[in-house]
């Protein structure tokens, strides 16, 4: 059987700590959840979101779920032994996955420390980010449709405070380790961002074989979507980029930015 037969596949011998790990950083509203989603469905990793996560336990009302709510209102960060303990249970629950993408964690130096310690260092660190009133503009547009507790204007000022306070210096703490951090201006297209997203990726955690391989696969895949396309193309409508629902953050969006993206 070659190791190539599936994505889950090139890793299924080996245990969480021997699978890639890559950590997705940003401030609220970089677009995590959606470049995430994109590298799960091309490498088959299982996608960790330590919000979804804590948002599932409150909906629950679990004894967790009751003190993170009183926390998000707040826009204060989750106690450390309660996020450590969240994420390395939903990874020992994915033995399966090919790697694990952890989407917004760690969420301050001593998480990063902590994890390193019970766990393993990073194989890759990805640092989405945009200017603040970039950030602050998609998330009161999602609040208007989200009905999440955290996206109200007070919360959001808290968040992107709390953020650049204690979130921000990990990605800091990660380029002094000598971890490869990517770091990704999240004010252009979702396919720009990854272009660059996925670039780093393959490097991160192919050696140059693998990638080779990854690389003519991916082709002969967009390949075939081409010509899927083409015989499509007689039928479809098109519609601009302003009226596609499904692109909220497919273009820059909100006011031209004043400040330089590495503020945020």
């Amino acid at each position: 059987m070659g190791a190539s037969s599936s994505k889950a596949s090139n890793f299924s011998d080996a245990g969480p700590k021997d699978k890639p790990i890559i950590m997705v950083l940003g401030g609220p509203g970089t677009g995590k959840g959606t470049q995430c989603g994109r590298m799960v469905k091309e490498f088959g990793f299982k996608h960790i979101s330590l919000g979804e996560i804590l948002r599932k336990e409150v909906k629950n009302r679990s004894q967790i779920g009751e003190e993170y709510a009183s926390i998000m209102k707040e826009g204060k960060l989750v106690p450390l032994d309660m996020t450590l303990r969240l994420m390395k249970n939903a990874i020992e629950q994915s033995n399966d996955a090919s790697g694990y993408i952890l989407d917004g964690f760690p969420r301050a130096v001593n998480q990063a420390k902590g994890f390193t310690k019970q766990v393993k260092a990073p194989s890759l660190v990805l640092y989405l980010h945009a200017p603040h009133e970039v950030l602050k503009h998609r998330l009161m547009q999602r609040g208007q449709i989200s009905g999440r507790a955290d996206d109200n204007a007070e919360t959001i000022r808290k968040r992107l405070a709390t953020f650049k306070k204690q979130s921000l210096p990990v990605v800091t703490y990660y380029e002094k380790t000598n971890t490869t951090v990517k770091r990704v201006c999240t004010i252009t297209t979702t396919d720009d961002i990854y272009n660059q997203v996925r670039e780093a990726v393959r490097h991160a955690i192919f050696s140059p074989e693998r990638l080779r391989r990854h690389v003519r696969r991916r082709k002969i895949s967009s390949q075939r979507e081409s010509a899927r396309g083409k015989r499509r193309r007689g039928k479809s409508k098109k519609i601009s980029m302003e009226d596609c629902p499904g692109h909220p953050e497919g273009s820059p969006v909100g006011p031209v930015p004043t400040q330089e993206c590495i503020v945020m």
